[in-house]
């Protein structure tokens, strides 16, 4: 499955080792960078799922799960530079 703009939506194995995510906004157009800041949560009982927190500029907190791997991409996987 491709977001809109024609990604491949982010792995588990690629969320592992990436350090910075862009989240695609397909409907305003614009490509928003999210980077790394912590440890990668994966569960023995479920190997499926994992949870990466991210942050995007000074305040904006969050975390990358499963249900989110659409929405983002690999940084160096973008065609789009998004500044």
């Amino acid at each position: 499955m491709m977001s809109k703009h024609g990604y491949e939506p982010l792995s588990k194995e690629r969320a592992l080792d990436e350090r910075v995510f862009h989240e695609d906004h397909s409907d305003t157009g614009r490509i928003f960078r999210w980077r790394r800041s912590g440890q990668t949560k994966t569960w023995k009982t479920r190997p499926y799922e994992y949870r990466v927190p991210v942050k995007f500029g000074l305040f904006k907190n969050d975390a990358l799960t499963t249900t989110d791997d659409a929405y983002f991409h690999a940084a160096r996987d973008c065609r789009v530079d998004p500044h």
